[in-house]
């Protein structure tokens, strides 16, 4: 009989610890999902602002490779066009 209770004892303990891990899950889960929707809202976020600065030829890390040596380009050409323009006068 002591055998009996003792292993009754244990089937109680394991269910009682069974059900708290039910019970961290079902907390767990829903956290778990805002998390990353939160993730996935901050980064369409940035996403979409570095988008922004790439297309109006904002300067930051969005830049397009080679758009400031473009730039640069372009600049020596207004110049190179003033000078002519200066001399024409």
């Amino acid at each position: 009989m002591n055998e009996r209770s003792r292993g009754e004892e244990h089937l109680r303990v394991i269910r009682s610890l069974m059900e708290r891990a039910t019970i961290y899950r079902a907390i767990s889960a829903p956290t778990a999902l805002l998390g990353g929707l939160l993730a996935l809202a901050t980064s369409g976020t940035i996403w979409m602002i570095d988008r922004g600065q790439a297309a109006s030829g904002g300067r930051g890390a969005a830049q397009a490779p080679g758009a400031r040596k473009a730039g640069a380009q372009r600049e020596a050409r207004a110049e190179d066009q003033t000078e002519v323009k200066a001399r024409s006068w």
